[in-house]
């Protein structure tokens, strides 16, 4: 069996991910805020959609999906980042 080591570091980072918007948003009435604003946005777009001709609908409806997929996948390098740029420091500062 052959082990997909990329999809299951990617799996961890998107939990531990996940986890840290948790956390932020728990802690952050700035973010609950935005959180709220956001969903009230996605309601009106909700409702409206089904009002649109479907190649309009699907238009939006797929322009939606590759901006959260190209946020997804932001996320995640950055993240990665912010781990090697945390060892690089670690390593600096002879702790590594």
């Amino acid at each position: 069996m052959k082990i997909n080591y990329e999809k299951v570091i990617n799996g961890i980072i998107e939990d531990l991910i996940g986890y840290a918007y948790e956390d932020i948003a728990d802690q952050s009435t700035e973010i609950r805020e935005l959180e709220g604003k956001l969903s009230k946005q996605s309601q009106k777009v909700q409702a409206v959609l089904p009002l649109l001709n479907e190649e309009s609908r699907k238009t939006i409806e797929e322009y939606t999906w590759q901006v959260e997929c190209l946020n997804g996948e932001y996320n995640n390098k950055i993240y990665v980042q912010g781990l090697k740029d945390c060892v690089k420091i670690l390593k600096y500062l002879r702790i590594l």
